[in-house]
């Protein structure tokens, strides 16, 4: 659909929507537009709403919360046609880095600019699959004193996957994870849900969100482990590893039959491992497999002659 029939601009602490929709998609006393916290996952939890005049208008929203919306077009009911996003206010986004997977520590080193922080704002770490600003992983006070943080990442158990459902078929997704930034008084209460037809106390009065203003992809969270070294002498095998997941399973096959497993061994080490008298083909495979979701989270080849 054409994203120009729903074009959105921010003017202070208002965003004002130009609408110019083909007929098809106004229906008279029926079509509204929304504002949501950006991601807001439920069409009736919106923080503000109006009916649209004509096909072609102008509507405005105004008195609204620093921070990122969805502004979301409904031909009627929940019927949703087109969408847009926009910012109020500075948004804030820091720098960061990441220790190497092999060092000892395993933290995330946040760098803002000091400028821009004010008393009572707050920022988290979040999956990116998570919609809700209500859960974060860990959450951070701000102090306008102080530009620098540091999240130790090893203790959260950052799992590499997730479940979800697509099309009734339960599978598993890549995580990603994300700092999101929040301004001091940053709530967002839903308006009452008028568009359904049904009556408004199937809907609670008092849902609420948090509105960011700013979101920093994390995307170089995603490697779970790692084989640093693989060597052996006959059936002993010598093997270093680093892990960002808890829980994890070391696993080796031959021709593709399991002949070892360990479990929950410590993050990093240098291991021995006996295979005894197993008889061996020339070469074996080597994993490090996630217990939660038994994703392999790293595996190698190795040669055993």
């Amino acid at each position: 659909m054409n994203q120009d029939s729903l074009i959105v601009i921010s003017e202070g602490n208002s965003i004002v929507c130009n609408v110019n929709v083909p007929d098809e998609f106004f229906v008279a006393g029926k079509s509204w537009i929304g504002i949501y916290v950006v991601n807001r996952e439920k069409n009736e939890h919106y923080h503000k709403s109006q009916y649209v005049t004509s096909a072609t208008s102008v509507i405005r929203f105004n008195t609204l919360t620093d921070g990122i919306y969805d502004v979301r077009y409904f031909k009627e009911n929940y019927e949703k046609c087109f969408n847009a996003r926009v910012s109020i206010g500075q948004l804030v986004i820091p720098k960061y880095t990441i220790s190497d997977i092999t060092s000892n520590e395993y933290k995330l080193h946040l760098t803002f600019n000091q400028e821009q922080l004010l008393p009572g704002d707050w920022f988290g770490l979040f999956k990116t699959s998570s919609m809700s600003q209500k859960h974060p992983i860990v959450q951070i006070c701000v102090d306008p004193k102080k530009n620098e943080y540091d999240i130790d990442l090893l203790p959260l158990n950052l799992e590499p996957y997730y479940f979800c459902s697509e099309n009734g078929i339960l599978t598993t997704k890549q995580e990603r994870f994300e700092i999101r930034y929040y301004r001091s008084g940053c709530t967002c209460r839903n308006e009452r849900a008028l568009h359904t037809g049904i009556w408004p106390s199937k809907f609670s009065m008092n849902l609420y969100s948090f509105v960011p203003s700013g979101i920093c992809p994390l995307n170089e969270i995603k490697k779970g482990a790692l084989l640093v070294n693989i060597n052996n002498i006959k059936n002993d095998i010598k093997l270093i590893y680093c892990s960002n997941v808890e829980k994890f399973e070391i696993q080796i096959y031959n021709e593709n039959e399991l002949i070892y497993k360990n479990v929950y061994q410590p993050r990093s080490k240098e291991i021995t491992i006996s295979l005894g008298q197993t008889l061996i083909t020339s070469s074996i495979e080597i994993r490090l497999v996630c217990s939660a979701t038994n994703h392999i989270l790293e595996k190698k080849e190795h040669n055993m002659n």
